[in-house]
């Protein structure tokens, strides 16, 4: 389990346009740099997601995987999964 830093949107239960759209956290919140954190929450479900951005870097993406995943085994089985 992880606790969220008290300043987080969904710490707080802050889930208003602001949280939305996002504001700037400063260094220290969630990182030592300053992030920018969208929250979004489904009451649904009754969850909330941070989706926290790093500016210094811009977007960050996961570079490809070497080793084959589930999907890529159906895929190359060909086994399509149902959606």
């Amino acid at each position: 389990m992880f606790e969220l830093p008290a300043q987080a949107f969904a710490a707080r239960g802050d889930y208003s346009d602001s949280a939305l759209t996002g504001t700037m956290q400063t260094a220290g919140v969630w990182f030592p740099e300053p992030v920018h954190e969208m929250c979004f929450r489904s009451d649904r479900y009754d969850q909330e997601i941070s989706l926290l951005q790093f500016e210094s870097e811009g977007p960050r993406f996961q570079g490809e995987e070497e080793e084959p995943d589930v999907l890529d085994r159906f895929t190359n089985g060909g086994q399509l999964p149902s959606r």
